[in-house]
């Protein structure tokens, strides 16, 4: 995991008091955020108030690895019929680390 090209912005907050922003239960995950994640925008990333492409989501350790288990499940899946890229920069989806480019550990 790589560190958060933003992560001495968010090291003043209280993080006590935020929850996993994590959109992949039905229910909000109740977990306390640790994790600062930037996720590629594909097909998307020219949308204002992006962060380089990225949406940038706080989420507790096991939304992280879940994220990068199911991504490397769909893109496991997807590359079988040729490897793919956003639409809007032509950067390669190819990886887990090609969506989910940056974790940042939150202290």
């Amino acid at each position: 995991m790589t560190a958060s090209p933003n992560a001495d912005l968010f090291e003043a907050l209280d993080w006590n008091a935020y929850s996993c922003q994590c959109t992949q239960h039905r229910h909000p995950c109740p977990n306390r955020a640790t994790h600062v994640v930037h996720i590629h925008a594909i097909s998307a990333c020219n949308q204002p108030g992006l962060a380089d492409g990225d949406r940038v989501e706080i989420r507790c350790a096991e939304c992280v690895l879940r994220l990068q288990a199911e991504l490397h499940y769909r893109l496991m899946k997807l590359n079988q019929f040729g490897l793919c890229a956003c639409a809007t920069c032509g950067a390669p989806v190819v990886e887990v680390g090609d969506v989910v480019r940056a974790v940042g550990e939150l202290r």
